[in-house]
């Protein structure tokens, strides 16, 4: 795995706010949301919190942190079929929630990146939905970016949606659909980049880049 030649210092506050060696930078979904991609409005507090759940319980899991025996059992479901994800495709991840940058100037965090039993390299999304948005391709190559850089190779990219009947299902994506993806992602990110120049992305309350 290579690293970028300065490794910089990544920080993510309680606001969800990113930083990069103490300088403000937008995430994948403040770019996305901001440009009108994904409509918030349509987001239950009871699926943010699930979603939010859901992924700290695999997350600790994979990390070997995890006691069942206090998990919510509302949330045991998910959790086997993540468990039941990486046991049937042999996936062990290298990358648990991590932090990245781009030299694009946007940051991210991947839920997953690692190789299944077939040496493939993969670049799986946690999601606990059942149904796939239209965005969540231009979310994924945005994902992809950042994983690329940081690795310099070729990824697998899919979802793994979670159904709370302890299954789960994969959606993968090609590459053609990618590229669209991360098309519509530069773009965004160009309407972004333009306002955070002329000094009017962030809410006047933030601190300005």
């Amino acid at each position: 795995m290579t690293t970028c030649p300065s490794d910089p210092e990544i920080t993510l506050d309680e606001n969800h706010i990113y930083r990069v060696d103490g300088i403000r930078k937008p995430s994948v979904s403040a770019i996305l949301q901001s440009t009108g991609i994904v409509d918030t409005t349509f987001f239950t507090e009871y699926g943010a919190t699930r979603g939010t759940f859901a992924h700290k319980a695999t997350e600790l899991h994979d990390l070997g942190d995890l006691n069942e025996d206090d998990l919510d059992k509302t949330l045991l479901p998910y959790l086997e079929a993540w468990k039941r994800y990486r046991a049937e495709s042999g996936f062990v991840p290298s990358m648990i929630e991590k932090k990245l940058y781009s030299r694009l100037g946007f940051c991210g965090t991947i839920d997953r990146f690692g190789q299944d039993n077939s040496g493939s390299y993969i670049l799986p999304d946690i999601k606990t939905g059942y149904a796939s948005q239209w965005w969540h391709v231009i979310q994924l190559a945005a994902y992809r970016l950042l994983v690329g850089e940081a690795v310099g190779h070729m990824m697998k990219v899919l979802i793994v949606h979670l159904h709370p009947n302890g299954k789960y299902k994969l959606q993968p994506y090609t590459m053609q659909e990618l590229v669209q993806g991360q098309f519509n992602f530069m773009s965004a990110l160009r309407i972004v980049s333009a306002r955070i120049n002329a000094g009017v992305f962030w809410r006047k309350d933030d601190e300005k880049v």
